[in-house]
């Protein structure tokens, strides 16, 4: 299930620093896990995570991220 892997996604540390140093936001503090979630809901024009299994432009616009997010995961960018 999309939602579950979102879940996963927001887990992780790593995707902060992905959104940190990718995605423009107007606080310009580090994200969290609340900051992230309200981007990637945003990012993916839904309202709950669980959109994300019921509506398949919102699928696709996650996968989309969660793959732009893995390619610079495995390209080790801001290695910690």
């Amino acid at each position: 299930m999309i939602a579950e892997r979102a879940e996963a996604l927001l887990a992780e540390r790593r995707f902060y620093e992905w959104l940190d140093a990718t995605a423009h936001h107007a606080s310009m503090w580090p994200h969290n896990r609340t900051t992230a979630m309200r981007w990637l809901l945003d990012q993916c024009e839904v309202e709950r995570l669980r959109e994300l299994d019921e509506d398949p432009e919102a699928a696709a616009a996650f996968d989309q991220l969660a793959s732009s997010f893995a390619l610079w995961d495995q390209n080790g960018e801001l290695e910690v």
